[in-house]
């Protein structure tokens, strides 16, 4: 299946879990015991840990729709991106792929203020 941040390359769906670099993120995680990567309990709060990877990395908001469109249509029970939380159950699935769905990112976010002529500095 195709990878949202750079299209062409794979991520892998075995039996009903999604697991690769989904719109991850970096974080370090405190000591929990038994369960050390506990998953996303409040999307809300979520957000401001993702936003930053999400516009970076995924190419554009057409392939985050394309690939929202295609989970989907699988019985997914979980989403474990390679950086960060895991997303557990179809409510936290759904929000998810909705919020995926909204965002600019990549290419949406460029402006011509991206591309000006050099301006001499001296």
């Amino acid at each position: 299946m195709q990878y949202p941040a750079t299209p062409g390359r794979v991520f892998s769906y075995v039996t009903n879990e999604l697991a690769g670099s989904v719109f991850g993120r970096i974080v370090s995680i405190p000591d929990r015991g038994a369960d050390d990567h506990p998953p996303v309990g409040d999307f809300d709060r979520h957000i401001p840990d993702m936003i930053g990877f999400h516009r970076r990395y995924i190419a554009s908001n057409k392939v985050c729709r394309l690939w929202a469109n295609m989970v989907r249509e699988m019985d997914v029970a979980m989403i474990v991106p390679q950086h960060g939380k895991r997303f557990e159950g179809s409510a936290m699935i759904n929000r998810f792929l909705n919020w995926v769905t909204e965002k600019e990112c990549g290419i949406d976010l460029m402006t011509q203020d991206h591309y000006r002529c050099p301006v001499d500095y001296v």
